[in-house]
């Protein structure tokens, strides 16, 4: 559910939207906006994600970044130079240091937030003709022999690999309140605010 004081004819309010038009009037040949028209909104994440495969030409590498996902620049060089060095990976897994409050951090293995089934594939090497299948988890598939492959599983670096490069990113999943607040209302968490309180 998007809660009306949440947006503006589709559009944040909480001063992204005016961020991200600086950075695109900044930046015009490395920046592009996706939006849909006003007072419409994306029909799910999927349709959102698969909005910038149109624009892209080339084989490159493809990396997912939620908005409270924080990364290092030496983390998105190393990761680079892994696929450069071994080209035929074609995806890689991280652990994550996961916020589950202000000074609350999940740094452990095979738990909460931590499952390595399905935490945290963030990068693949994108082909021009590859979709997404699916946001939660990421399913990025390749039409192989006749059928959809997931490109995440076909040969992928590992969550101990990608550990050995120093490359566990920083999730803020639920650090602030106001967060909490957006979740409840757009997830329909049941008190989740209340519970993160007691933490």
């Amino acid at each position: 559910r998007i809660d009306p004081s949440i947006h503006d004819n589709g559009l944040s309010t909480d001063g992204t939207t005016a961020y991200l038009d600086r950075l695109q009037k900044r930046f015009p040949d490395r920046v592009t906006l996706y939006r849909k028209p006003p007072s419409q909104f994306w029909n799910g994440k999927v349709e959102m994600v698969r909005a910038p495969f149109s624009n892209i030409k080339q084989e490159c590498l493809l990396w997912q970044i939620d908005v409270d996902e924080l990364w290092t620049a030496y983390q998105f060089c190393q990761g680079r130079n892994l696929f450069l060095d071994n080209t035929e990976k074609t995806a890689a897994w991280y652990w994550s240091y996961f916020f589950v409050g202000p000074k609350l951090i999940v740094s452990s293995r095979n738990c909460y937030s931590q499952n390595p089934k399905q935490e945290w594939l963030r990068t693949w090497k994108f082909k021009p003709g590859m979709q997404w299948a699916a946001h939660e988890p990421p399913i990025l598939v390749a039409f192989e022999n006749g059928h959809w492959r997931d490109v995440g599983r076909i040969n992928a670096f590992s969550h101990e690999q990608t550990e050995e490069q120093g490359l566990i990113f920083q999730h803020y999943a639920y650090t602030l309140p106001s967060q909490l607040k957006f979740k409840e209302s757009y997830y329909g968490y049941k008190n989740a605010l209340q519970k993160w309180q007691v933490l």
